[in-house]
């Protein structure tokens, strides 16, 4: 395991390369708005791991969220790549460190999994929930799958006893009057 202030280490470090890169990325007038929100995301989840230690789902949702903006940083750059031939320095320069962001995002995924690895303790760790039972949890209604009948009868092949009411009970009745 690696002790907790090398792993919060290695989540400061991905953070601040990629808030750099992101920044400079969003400098030039070839980025759409999409690009700064789903990267904003991102760094919004790297804090969230960094302020909560000891849980992991921040650090599983970093990862997803930085699985998912692998896709969406390659969508974005191969659309609106500035096709046109006389680029300014600075739109060159904003292309080159999305691209750059882009292919770090993977030595990050990785970063982020060892630290998933030991925030759970355990080498083997699903990044998503697998089985296909129960994967949202409750969100949609669904309940546990219930087992067997148990029986709770403690008197196997006895009648179960009923309780009877007594003669002085029921005369006993009272009315709420009022």
């Amino acid at each position: 395991m690696i002790p907790q202030s090398s792993a919060s280490n290695s989540l400061k470090v991905t953070f601040l390369v990629h808030f750099l890169l992101i920044a400079w990325g969003v400098q030039g007038a070839w980025s759409p708005d999409s690009y700064l929100f789903y990267n904003a995301f991102f760094l919004i989840t790297l804090l969230w791991s960094m302020h909560s230690p000891d849980s992991e789902d921040p650090v599983q949702m970093g990862l997803c969220v930085n699985l998912i903006c692998i896709v969406l940083d390659i969508i974005v750059i191969s659309v609106y790549y500035p096709s046109f031939i006389s680029l300014m320095g600075s739109e060159r320069f904003s292309v080159g460190m999305a691209i750059i962001n882009l292919l770090l995002r993977p030595v990050s995924c990785f970063g982020l999994y060892r630290g998933l690895q030991d925030r759970v303790g355990s080498t083997s760790v699903t990044i998503l929930p697998t089985g296909g039972t129960n994967v949202f949890g409750n969100m949609f209604g669904q309940t546990t799958p219930r087992g067997p009948y148990e029986d709770m009868d403690q008197s196997r092949g006895q009648p179960p006893v009923v309780p009877q009411a007594s003669a002085a009970t029921a005369d006993k009745t009272y009315y709420n009057i009022g």
